[in-house]
């Protein structure tokens, strides 16, 4: 059955709970008139798990490839026509430029007789040994690392071409990256338009990880002297993922993203500008309303020797910078002996970074007041929560922080992705509302600490922040009102 919209993620739903996924899980249920086919990108077979949501009618189509699966690389034809290379070389040449027509022409010459390509076949031939030698240059580097670099790099790449794609009128990315490429091929191969939505800058977030990561070979470990360079190999995969967001630039009919620093983000990279529109995140209100009643409840318990109690609510990892709220929280307890404070998230995707941030809490005498509680049921937890604590160096548009808002509980969050726009408005009718909340500088636990301690000691502040984040959520933030434009573009683009 030919799919209206066709959604095309990576890493995210049905398996992964989290903010990109109940963002698809709500645009699904609200378009249950329109069928949806999913095609999740994944790493391997072990990445993956169980649903972690429940498909709704309208899914007429769930598949599942992995961008490191032997088998997937091994379909196809292994043979090659000599203007098929012609056409890899060419797109090859131009890199680091991203050259959409070279892309298509690659693709279109790799699928003339079956779309299936033998990609190992094509990673190992002698025309791929002559393009890489060429490729190498004098680039001053190991050639066996140039040689395997380029083949982890490239063997998941060239293995997107064999994925099985529905058919579909609207093809819709929720990231630039795999996700991106894939849609780029989606178009190229069964036409239909092609809508991108960036919660994060894919480009940018990988950046920061490429750059404090041990698993990319760095060829100044060899060396005995201090660079400021990032690093040939380090600048390879950063290359390589601005490219991937370049070429879903370009082959967008329309690009949304959440934030006005993300547009302008978004267009310095090569987005263009007329593509272009926001669209937020939303939320619910009224199904936090009982939340928010059992948090003022809350709130009236007077007694000055109630726990004030800090929420960090996110999945613990490098990027949610969570020693850093650890950091903060010793700080602001040494002055405020009543703090305590609850890490509410997952902790399955770093453990060696859950164990360090345990080592942490315990050497710095924190065990009896930090309770690192793991995945729960957040609207369990809201109405228990005094304020809640982002210390990200990376974000989108948190839920976490209009989830907050709604059951009325002030944030403090570092100066990242939509942050300041939530909790001190985009414009002059945003910003007249008021501030509803503490904006921090990324890595600083003493501004973390200093916010926490204001909430804690001014209560008239707090109160008027309290009103102003759920004021913002009901003018702004409707979760009806914004998935109305997703379907308003859906409909535009199927009619194109």
């Amino acid at each position: 059955m030919k799919a209206d919209v066709c959604l095309l993620l990576e890493g995210t739903y049905p398996y992964v709970a989290g903010g990109v996924s109940t963002w698809v899980d709500q645009m699904i249920r609200a378009n249950a008139h329109l069928r949806f086919a999913i095609v999740n990108l994944a790493a391997n077979e072990q990445s993956i798990g169980e649903f972690k949501y429940t498909l709704p009618d309208n899914v007429v189509t769930l598949r599942t490839a992995f961008l490191h699966d032997t088998q997937l690389a091994s379909r196809g034809h292994p043979y090659t026509a000599r203007h098929t290379w012609r056409a890899i070389r060419d797109f090859y040449r131009a890199l680091p430029h991203a050259d959409l027509g070279r892309l298509e022409a690659m693709v279109r010459e790799l699928a003339r007789d079956d779309w299936r390509i033998h990609t190992q076949s094509l990673i190992f031939s002698r025309e791929t040994w002559d393009l890489l030698l060429e490729l190498y240059g004098k680039r001053g580097v190991s050639f066996i690392d140039f040689f395997w670099t380029w083949r982890f790099t490239h063997l998941p790449l060239l293995s997107l071409l064999n994925v099985e794609l529905p058919p579909a009128m609207v093809y819709h990315c929720a990231s630039t990256g795999y996700a991106g490429l894939l849609g780029c091929i989606a178009k190229m191969r069964h036409g239909g338009r092609l809508l991108l939505t960036e919660h994060g800058i894919y480009a940018r977030e990988r950046k920061i990880e490429i750059g404090n990561s041990n698993w990319v070979y760095d060829e100044r470990r060899e060396q005995y002297h201090a660079t400021r360079n990032m690093g040939f190999f380090r600048q390879w995969w950063i290359d390589m993922f601005m490219v991937l967001s370049q070429l879903a630039y370009q082959a967008a009919d329309r690009v949304t993203t959440l934030f006005q620093g993300n547009f302008d983000q978004q267009v310095k990279d090569g987005c263009p500008p007329e593509k272009l529109s926001i669209i937020p995140n939303g939320i619910d209100i009224e199904n936090y309303s009982g939340v928010f009643e059992e948090h003022e409840r809350f709130l009236q318990n007077e007694d000055p020797e109630r726990p004030f109690i800090v929420g960090f609510v996110g999945r613990v990892a490098p990027i949610k910078d969570v020693k850093t709220f650890i950091k903060a929280i010793k700080i602001a307890a040494d002055r405020l002996p009543r703090l305590r404070a609850r890490i509410l998230g997952p902790l399955e995707e770093d453990p060696a970074y859950v164990e360090e941030c345990r080592l942490l809490i315990e050497l710095l005498g924190l065990g009896s007041i930090i309770d690192l509680a793991g995945r729960v049921n957040m609207k369990q937890h809201y109405a228990k929560l005094d304020i809640v604590v982002l210390t990200s160096v990376s974000e989108g548009l948190p839920f976490v922080v209009l989830e907050a808002a709604a059951a009325g509980i002030p944030c403090v969050c570092t100066d990242v992705g939509a942050c300041r726009e939530l909790l001190e408005g985009r414009d002059i009718e945003d910003r007249l509302i008021g501030g509803s909340g503490f904006i921090t500088r990324i890595a600083s636990p003493d501004d973390t600490a200093a916010a926490i301690l204001r909430l804690a000691r001014e209560p008239e502040l707090y109160r008027q922040f309290s009103q102003h984040g759920l004021a913002r959520m009901h003018r702004f933030y409707k979760l009806d009102d914004v998935l109305a434009r997703y379907t308003a573009h859906y409909h535009d683009l199927m009619r194109l």
